[in-house]
């Protein structure tokens, strides 16, 4: 009942937003450009709507599409409403990044966005509604001790905590690819034995007084909000699932906390930064006063320029317009050149000492003249929609979207089955929570997803039963 009161609010605010966004749209945006805008939004934001008006019982367990439609949502539709914020005051032109500007938002790229990200939810779909019988679910252990896998989970978030404080054991090859998302691992499963009541009061207090402030102190180093963004979209999916009701009021505030934090990370990163690896976790983060000084200290324009990052950083949407206004009148196709490392990118590189390093974001940021071909240490994001058009254009969008939603279901039905164990739902949800934030490539995302997959499965399964034979 809390669920359908607050469906109908969300979508009466939707409803009225999008009225109000397209009364009171900037004269530079055209009505097309903002009906398209919208079209994106509503179709993200429908799996989310449907997750909501679906009974508790009938849900799946980690909101995967929801999520991804949200993120196709914000990025590629309302986004199309900021750029008016970043146009130049000379040129009238929409400075999306650094010194590259875009005259006006692709409409080839709006409805490309619209058929491939509506493509691959319905095929995503259909994927799960006809596989999901018949494919095998992910194999965990479903009998054992609460304490045992107590023992198992403190492994998970005491390795985390060593990855991300020593950087002695970061440098060891392939080791992140386990100890990085066994931090995500560790924290749903402690929050969903917390909901179950599977923990001792002692150890609850323990991880969020003390390891948990440490593991998210790491990750706010990093000079990133994405890590906190997965770790809040995390709780929120865990809360969900066992309470059945969204923190509406923490969300928003949560949401406002990210959006106003932002302009301080660009200083933060560059105080961080250039104190190289010698600094720890810990000295990093006293440099948190005197970004938030400078931020205070800026005036007029740099003020604006930093306020409006975060426009900048969620308009995927002007990067796009502006691969399909060069490719490939000026840059030629790629012809699946990002994607050939996935052959290779599943092996360990404690296997394969020479394994190649993944640069496709350096590689797309100097090939569409986003960044220098001496800034070898930066990296552009490149969203899997607008790779499969820098690739394959046309079609490698509309082939590309619908065999992602085909890969996406079948995820779907291993790791995201009804009736799951705490187990099952905790390693299924911190493995399918990267792939609903599409930043990234295709190949650097999903790369490490197998071996992860089989080393949770190693650790969980053997010590389980490892335990087991020693307390017989």
């Amino acid at each position: 009942m809390v669920v359908s009161r607050n469906l109908k609010i969300v979508v009466f605010i939707l409803c009225l937003c999008s009225a109000a966004a397209m009364y009171f749209r900037a004269d530079a945006l055209s009505w097309d450009r903002a009906a398209l805008s919208l079209a994106i939004a509503w179709v993200g934001f429908v799996p989310g709507l449907v997750f909501l008006a679906t009974p508790h019982a009938e849900r799946d367990p980690f909101p995967l599409m929801p999520y991804v439609g949200l993120f196709y949502a914000i990025f590629f539709g309302l986004s199309g409403f900021t750029g008016v914020y970043l146009r130049n005051n000379d040129s009238g032109m929409i400075r999306f990044f650094g010194q590259s500007y875009l005259d006006q938002i692709s409409v080839e790229a709006q409805v490309l966005a619209l058929i491939g990200v509506a493509l691959m939810l319905s095929i995503w779909a259909r994927t799960k509604q006809f596989f999901s019988s018949w494919i095998p679910r992910y194999p965990l252990p479903n009998s054992y001790p609460t304490w045992r896998l107590q023992v198992l989970i403190w492994g998970l978030v005491i390795s985390n905590l060593l990855y991300v404080h020593f950087p002695l054991i970061r440098s060891l090859p392939s080791i992140g690819q386990f100890l990085q998302p066994a931090g995500y691992v560790g924290f749903a499963l402690m929050l969903a034995m917390h909901y179950r009541g599977d923990f001792p009061r002692w150890q609850i207090y323990t991880y969020f007084g003390l390891a948990l402030p440490l593991w998210v102190g790491g990750l706010l180093v990093t000079g990133s909000l994405t890590p906190l963004m997965l770790v809040a979209g995390l709780w929120v999916a865990v809360h969900l699932y066992f309470t059945g009701c969204l923190p509406w009021k923490w969300l928003m505030t949560s949401a406002l906390m990210l959006v106003l934090a932002y302009p301080m990370m660009s200083g933060f990163r560059n105080l961080t930064w250039t104190g190289g690896s010698s600094q720890n976790v810990v000295q990093k983060l006293r440099q948190i006063d005197d970004a938030v000084a400078g931020l205070v200290s800026l005036r007029g324009a740099q003020l604006y320029e930093r306020s409006t990052g975060v426009l900048r950083r969620s308009g995927l949407i002007f990067t796009f317009s502006h691969v399909v206004e060069e490719t490939p009148q000026k840059v030629s196709y790629w012809n699946g050149e990002t994607y050939r490392p996935m052959v290779t990118s599943w092996v360990p590189r404690a296997l394969w000492k020479n394994k190649p390093e993944e640069k496709a974001g350096y590689a797309f940021g100097v090939r569409y003249s986003l960044i220098g071909i001496l800034d070898t240490h930066m990296s552009y994001n490149l969203p899997w929609l607008t790779e499969l058009y820098a690739n394959f254009g046309q079609i490698g969008v509309i082939l590309g979207m619908s065999l992602i939603g085909l890969f996406l279901g079948l995820l779907d039905c291993i790791f995201n089955r009804r009736g799951s164990s705490v187990l099952e739902y905790g390693i299924g949800a911190a493995i399918l929570l990267p792939l609903s934030f599409q930043e990234s490539n295709l190949t650097l995302m999903i790369g490490s997803l197998l071996p992860l997959a089989i080393c949770l499965w190693l650790y969980f399964s053997v010590g389980l039963r490892f335990m087991t034979r020693k307390a017989l």
